[in-house]
């Protein structure tokens, strides 16, 4: 597993972030055709939360074969591989929270197929662009106001880090202003936000 993924600068086309898609791929496809996205030069970064609560949950392997196409790990893809386990404290907040429809794909060729797709989800993408370095993750970097700390944290695994990166909400919780210092613009999702 590849813990951050990094992307060089687009050249040719438009580099588009969305939040998180929870199963409507249809509904996305439809506002990247208005956006008039080109699959040949266009790139689509998502904060992860593929799946889970809506009909379409099943196609997010299709979406990440897609060559334009690239997604961070979300709670949801952390609830998901926990499913795939047998963990019962995962299966349990997974089916509270829209994994239900999982139950029509295990003990299928799918649920082996879809193990292996999360495993190779990064935590934090890189973009380079041509205002500077972009961080996409699912959800907060908790107290750390350092880009490379962050990084470092996820990669080698502490807990903290790597709870925040897919679960945290401190920043929208407490209002935090907090600069994050070695990053121009960081990318989440996680929790639904009026503005």
């Amino acid at each position: 597993m590849q813990t951050v993924q990094r992307f060089g600068k687009n050249e040719l086309g438009k580099d588009y972030v969305v939040g998180d898609i929870h199963g409507c791929f249809t509904k996305l496809e439809m506002e990247l055709y208005v956006l008039g996205f080109d699959e040949n030069v266009d790139r689509l970064f998502c904060v992860g939360d593929l799946c889970d609560r809506g009909p379409e949950s099943h196609l997010f392997m299709e979406w990440l074969d897609k060559p334009w196409f690239h997604s961070v790990k979300g709670n949801h893809e952390e609830l998901l591989e926990g499913t795939l386990r047998r963990d019962a404290g995962y299966y349990q907040c997974h089916m509270g929270n829209g994994g239900t429809w999982v139950l029509d794909f295990l003990d299928t060729d799918w649920e082996c197929e879809a193990a292996i797709y999360l495993m190779d989800l990064p935590y934090i993408i890189e973009v380079e662009t041509g205002n500077g370095l972009v961080g996409i993750i699912h959800a907060d970097t908790g107290l750390c106001y350092d880009w490379e700390k962050f990084k470092r944290g996820v990669e080698v695994d502490k807990p903290m880090y790597r709870d925040n990166c897919t679960w945290g909400r401190d920043h929208i919780k407490y209002k935090r202003t907090n600069i994050v210092e070695g990053i121009t613009t960081i990318y989440a999702g996680h929790t639904p936000v009026d503005s």
